[in-house]
């Protein structure tokens, strides 16, 4: 049997940002963890322009999320501690 694996990417991001959700969430899935339960949404900042932010935790508060929520930008990910992961597809 053949499994149809869903994009939940939304288009209008960039194309690095993107990509990086659609393998974090199948990732995820595969774990029979749901994408959403990490709280993501899209954000823009002045610095690194549009992107997701997403909580490294599930079921905590929500102050508790966003203290340690990473930021994707089309140039990588930008932790908690102010340090970014530079990626490339």
């Amino acid at each position: 049997m053949k499994k149809i694996l869903k994009q939940i990417s939304n288009p209008k991001l960039p194309a690095n940002v993107a990509v990086f959700q659609d393998h974090l969430a199948l990732g995820l899935e595969c774990f029979d963890l749901d994408w959403f339960d990490f709280r993501p949404h899209t954000c823009n900042n002045k610095e690194y322009g549009d992107g997701i932010l997403f909580s490294q935790l599930k079921d905590v508060s929500e102050e508790f999320a966003a203290e340690f929520s990473i930021i994707v930008s089309n140039e990588g990910l930008h932790l908690p501690n102010k340090k970014i992961l530079f990626f490339s597809n």
